[in-house]
Order: structure tokens, then sequence, then C-alpha cells
């Protein structure tokens, strides 16, 4: 089976009686590139024990094989996987401040952060290739996906938002100019996203009116949940 993806194609094979994912590159990014960013990140999270990076099987000119997870993203969050989140808070506070001290920017969307039930580790898929002067990106990017979760996963909402606020309330602790840096750049990073929305062509019948009434307005909702949270209302 191939999924298609917007910088990448994935299939899911068995190599060697390994189940693994090969991801092939389109022309915009490298496998040259995403193996030297890999490496960074594996020498920045090292210090934690139940956090790591994707293990690399072989690499080609144009595609990565990796191991294959079959527990899946945290996109949809089940309470097993929430678990192994909730267990590994810590390790992922320090993960983050880390990854902003060393200004190393990491796609940490909760589909890029798999589950080995077995060791239970979470499982670092992708870094970012471009360079991003949005503060906290990776935190930025973690809490969007989280609010994301929740809509995906209702029967764990209130559990997500509760292991949100928390996180959010570990990471910018009592530094009032951290915790503003960080609505800031929530706001603009959900900004760009709109944008990014509106300007889908309109050659895409299908795709470009999904955006514009559901998409949107849901980032939207976003702007507005995060102004809440981050005011003296939130409890």
């Amino acid at each position: 089976m191939i999924k298609k993806r917007h910088n990448s194609s994935i299939e899911f094979k068995v190599l060697d009686g390994r189940d693994v994912v090969i991801k092939k590159y389109h022309s915009s990014y490298t496998v040259g590139e995403e193996i030297i960013k890999l490496k960074k990140l594996n020498s920045l999270i090292s210090f934690q024990k139940d956090i790591r990076i994707i293990d690399i099987v072989y690499t080609t000119k144009d595609s990565i094989t990796m191991e294959r997870l079959f527990h899946g993203d945290l996109r949809f969050i089940s309470r097993e996987k929430f678990e192994v989140l909730r267990v590994g808070f810590d390790s992922l506070i320090k993960v983050l401040n880390k990854l902003e001290d060393c200004a190393f920017h990491c796609d940490l969307d909760v589909s890029n952060i798999l589950v080995d039930l077995n060791s239970e580790e979470l499982v670092i898929i992708d870094p970012v290739h471009y360079d991003n002067d949005l503060p906290h990106f990776s935190a930025v990017v973690l809490f969007i996906g989280l609010f994301k979760s929740m809509l995906l996963s209702p029967r764990m909402a209130y559990a997500i938002l509760v292991f949100q606020n928390k996180l959010i309330n570990s990471y910018v602790s009592n530094d009032y100019i951290k915790r503003r840096e960080l609505m800031v750049s929530l706001l603009s990073f959900l900004d760009k996203k709109i944008y990014w929305n509106k300007q889908v062509s309109s050659e895409k019948v299908i795709e470009r009116p999904l955006r514009l009434i559901l998409v949107i307005p849901l980032l939207h909702t976003l702007k507005i949940l995060v102004r809440l949270r981050f005011s003296s209302l939130w409890p």
C-alpha cells in the first residue's frame, strides 16, 4: 500500500521478515537533509531514555526505509497510547526545552510521534527541514496537535485537555515572557495555516470548499481557544 503526501510517498512492506516503511522523497526534500536532521535530533534527545527517533533500516538516493510501528500515531489517541505519553511527561518537557535552547525545530505534531508499546517509548519521526524563526516552534506544533486530537479522539478529549494544560504550565513555568512568547507564536502559527488554506487553487473544486467551510473556521476557533487558554479566565 502506497500513501502519497505533499513532499513524499509512503509504502508499507515486509523486507527480510521485518515490517518496514519506505519513505520516498519528492524534489523539494532530499534523503541527505533528512538523515542530517535525524542525526542532529538524535544527539539532542539521546539523554532521555523513553524518547527516541525512528530506527533507520537503510537509505537509497531518494528514499529512507524505517521500522514500522503498528501501534500507530497519537492523532487518534487510545488510552494505551495516552498512558505512554503521560508517563513520558517529564521527558517530553525536557526535550521541548532542549530543542528550544538549541534552536532546533522539530515537527512534534502528534501524528509525528509514534508509540512503541513494547518498550513504552515515544518515537519521533519528523524533524523540520527549513529554517524557521518562530519561537518555541516544537512546542507550538505539539500544543496545536493536542487541540486537534481532542476533536479526533472525543472520548479522550478531557484527559487530553488536562494533559495539555499541565504540559503548557510546566513548559512556561512562571516565566511571563516565555508564556507571552508562546501565545504569540501559537497565534502566528495559526494565522499562517489560515493564509495557506485560503491559497488553495479554485481548480480544486472539492478541496477548496472543504477548506473554506470546515478547516478555516476550525483554525479560527483554535485561535479563540488559545487566547482563552492564556487568559486569566483559564483554570
